[in-house]
């Protein structure tokens, strides 16, 4: 498999972890979009999905600079990456190094609990814009207990 679909589905896997930390069957081949309940302003501790975009829909892109300005910063070197959506191209996950990092550790097995609240962000900020665009819900539905990892 070609580096940059291995990486980009990397990227699917460790995002999905972020709301359900153990493996199921397709945590690579879909990003499923998380939805999360919160009562008595508790962080969440159930998810659940009912949608999902095959992560063949998305590109992990290195930004470049514009021919027309590429020789003015001639040691440019990109500080991050993009997950694109490739329908809607201005929806993407910008990952620097500090989320890069947090996705790591979530592939490892990071708690959710101890993500930084800006990562969180970020990512539940990702998936809203991405649920306005997502295919319709489907029958299947997935959930995670993050108390009892299931």
């Amino acid at each position: 498999m070609n580096q940059d679909l291995v990486a980009r589905n990397s990227v699917i896997e460790a995002v999905n972890r972020a709301y359900c930390p153990i493996s199921f069957n397709g945590i690579q081949e879909n990003l499923h979009l998380w939805n999360g309940h919160r009562f008595h302003e508790q962080p969440s501790e159930v998810f659940l999905a009912n949608r999902r975009i095959p992560s063949d829909e998305f590109s992990l892109l290195t930004p470049k600079l514009p021919a027309r300005v590429r020789q003015a910063f001639p040691d440019y070197k990109p500080d991050h990456l993009g997950l694109v959506y490739n329908q809607h191209p201005s929806i993407f996950l910008k990952i620097d190094c500090d989320l890069f990092k947090t996705l790591w550790k979530l592939q490892k097995g990071l708690p959710r609990k101890l993500l930084n609240y800006r990562d969180v962000f970020r990512l539940e900020q990702f998936l809203d814009y991405l649920y306005s665009f997502a295919p319709l819900p489907e029958r299947r539905l997935l959930s995670a207990n993050l108390k009892r990892r299931e």
